[in-house]
This record gives C-alpha cells, structure tokens and sequence, in this order.
C-alpha cells in the first residue's frame, strides 16, 4: 500500500520541413557534467526525413554510445536558425528509445551554436552552446 506516481509524456512532431539540411559536429558538457561528443547529418527530400548521428558520452565512470536508428520528423526555421529533429535512437545497441535534438545555428563559426539531446529515460543533455564544433543549417535549394 504505498504511494505511487507515473509520469508520461509525448513529443508532438512538427512537420517535416521539405528542402531542410543540417549538418552537425562537435563537443558539449551535458549539465550532469558528462562530456558528449557528436556528428552527423540529417534532411528531408520529398517529404522523407532522413538522418545519420552518433553520440558518444563520457561520464567519470565510463561511457555511452547512442546512434540514430531512424528519424520521424526534421523541422527548420532557417530565419531563426533552428532545427528540431525526433526519432529512434540505440543506446550501447539496445532497444529502441526515442529521442528529440533541438539546435540553434547562430552563424559561423559556430562559437555560440546549442544543442540539446533528450532520450526517453536515458539522457537530456539540457541546452548546451558547443565547446568545440559547428552546427550548419542549410538553406533549402
């Protein structure tokens, strides 16, 4: 008999923007401390979000590697330079997890970009501005 709560909670994608191109490496400190370095690249032709993006993070005890396994939606608003991208990601190659990345391309050299990675019951890096790399919003063509 004792108290308990759930929690759920469901992102709701926005449409994928057709024409959109992001392009994304480099490094952040996650708020926990952990060090997470990061590249891929993700974009939408003929209405089909495609996406390949691997992460790895280092904690004071080891590390996690996460990889993009498919991608539901990319969103861009290439005036204010953001992307916003979920899908199914792998954890150390486990089971499926879902995941939303929020980005903010400021311009080059990419010195203040943000990045901020959620995984379902896994990760949330909070928003971070890069230590090192760049993040490349595309124009459509």
């Amino acid at each position: 008999n004792e108290p308990s709560e759930q929690l759920s909670f469901s992102w709701t994608a926005p449409l994928a923007s057709d024409g959109c191109k992001l392009t994304l490496g480099g490094v952040v400190t996650t708020g926990g401390g952990a060090q997470l370095s990061f590249g891929g690249s993700f974009r939408v032709r003929n209405a089909a979000p495609l996406g390949s993006f691997s992460a790895l993070e280092l904690t004071g005890t080891g590390e996690r590697e996460l990889v993009v396994v498919s991608v539901s939606t990319l969103s861009c608003d290439p005036e204010a330079g953001t992307a916003e991208a979920l899908g199914i990601v792998s954890v150390d190659g486990g089971a499926p997890q879902a995941f939303r990345l929020d980005v903010l391309d400021t311009g080059e050299p990419g010195s203040a970009d943000t990045f901020r990675l959620r995984v379902t019951g896994a990760l949330d890096t909070g928003t971070q501005t890069l230590s090192g790399g760049n993040i490349q919003l595309h124009k459509a063509q």
